[in-house]
């Protein structure tokens, strides 16, 4: 996508940057690329469809997506099993929900230890990844950029949820590598398994089918909708400011300042 071909772009170009400032490269061989990306191929047909494509869950279907999940965790946490596949569907869906209420990437949530919940303060940290696209043995990396370390606040129910889980994991006597959460001694994580698990989920809740990652726009556009400030959202997904949050959430913004502008007329 545009998107991804102008990210890697810009850290290619960084990069040769850099070595032309230290010398070891005369000209920076990245200055001239002319980036090349799918949507350039699509037809106007193509691209309206591409546009329209969900892009997060509306209120109603984040409720029913986070009653959903509530109700079955609170439910299966309580049993003990030894059934590989139940076991990890559990897994699965307490990443889930925890993404769904948090906007954090999922290698953020992958990456989460026992140690990173403050049950005290209804707290997550978040000060690390884990690598799940590297080719080597997975292990634990930095974030994004320094504003991806930070600390997000949840709700008693999630710390509720987190709890069960802990105690699940504990009697089930369940080893994970490094005291995660959701990284299985011996097992790969990808995020295709839990995109397809979310994805059949929401179908059988009668809700299109979106990724791990929309869960995260999800938590955005549901926070910005309840009015709260875009400042407010872009330090909690981790942005280094709002500027992305403004790009990919212009219209709830409009609609929150159309709301704004109504409101000042009626007090002047």
């Amino acid at each position: 996508s545009k998107q991804t071909v102008n990210d890697h772009l810009a850290k290619i170009r960084s990069s040769f940057r850099a070595a032309l400032d230290d010398g070891l490269i005369k000209t920076n061989p990245a200055g001239n690329i002319q980036p090349a990306y799918k949507e350039q191929s699509l037809s106007q047909k193509e691209l309206k469809a591409m546009r329209n494509t969900k892009k997060w869950l509306e209120i109603e279907e984040y409720q029913k997506l986070r009653y959903h999940l509530v109700f079955e965790l609170g439910r299966t946490l309580l049993e003990d099993v030894d059934d590989e596949r139940v076991i990890s569907n559990r897994f699965r869906e307490m990443a889930i929900l925890i993404a769904l209420k948090t906007g954090a990437r999922f290698s953020e949530i992958i990456g989460l230890t026992r140690d990173d919940i403050d049950f005290k303060n209804h707290m997550i940290n978040i000060d690390k990844t884990w690598n799940v696209r590297g080719v080597e043995d997975e292990t634990f990396m930095k974030t994004k950029n320094v504003a991806s370390v930070r600390e997000i606040i949840v709700d008693a129910e999630l710390m509720h949820i987190i709890k069960l889980y802990f105690d699940w994991q504990d009697r089930i006597e369940v080893e994970t590598e490094c005291g995660t959460l959701f990284v299985r001694k011996n097992k790969r994580v990808f995020n295709a398994d839990y995109n397809s698990y979310l994805g059949s989920m929401l179908e059988k809740l009668g809700i299109e089918r979106i990724t791990m990652h929309k869960l995260r726009h999800t938590q955005a556009s549901y926070l910005l909708a309840q009015k709260v400030s875009i400042e407010v959202v872009a330090k909690r997904l981790g942005h280094t400011d709002s500027t992305m949050v403004r790009e990919v959430y212009g219209h709830l913004l409009k609609t929150t300042e159309d709301e704004g502008n109504r409101l000042i007329k009626n007090l002047i």
